[in-house]
């Protein structure tokens, strides 16, 4: 049986979107939303917002000045934009959203002259991403497993960090 494909509009972050988001995107909050409004106003990011019948439903970081981890800024090779945070919500995931999130961030990396984009994946529980990054032309850049540690806000305002073992993808686009 082939699921399927769901048509989104994938757009940059505009001010009017952040309410909405934080309120689709219960793990996310508006600070998180607005500082990456923010960064995008600064030129320093994208962020791509996933549009369904108006309603969000997922996004993606997308940072010109590539990955912040140490361990990745340390082996990166020239020029690479990074995607960070890819999320599509569950209920309408494996219907070619987060595809269609990648393809846009690459479109505009393209367009600004990169040859190449990463992006980090679990390295040992999250391979139905992984499998999506292979098959869209992601390879594993050869700099080893290293921890990423992510925090997020949940819905009372408490601070979380989750530290997670990752490996680091990169496709040409060339």
């Amino acid at each position: 049986m082939t699921i399927p494909k769901l048509l989104v509009d994938v757009r940059p972050i505009a001010e009017n979107d952040i309410v909405r988001l934080s309120e689709h995107f219960p793990m996310r909050s508006t600070p998180q939303h607005a500082e990456r409004l923010r960064r995008q106003q600064a030129g320093l990011a994208v962020y791509l917002i996933a549009w369904r019948n108006e309603l969000p439903v997922g996004h993606a970081l997308l940072k010109w000045k590539g990955a912040e981890d140490a361990h990745v800024a340390r082996h990166r090779p020239g020029d690479c934009p990074d995607i960070e945070d890819l999320f599509v919500r569950e209920e309408v995931r494996s219907h070619g959203i987060g595809t269609q999130i990648l393809l846009a961030a690459e479109a505009l990396a393209r367009e600004r002259g990169y040859k190449m984009i990463g992006l980090s994946v679990s390295a040992t529980d999250n391979d139905r991403a992984r499998r999506l990054y292979e098959r869209l032309g992601y390879r594993d850049a050869g700099f080893g497993a290293y921890v990423e540690c992510g925090e997020y806000v949940d819905l009372q305002g408490q601070k979380h960090c989750c530290d997670e073992v990752c490996i680091y993808l990169i496709k040409r686009l060339d």
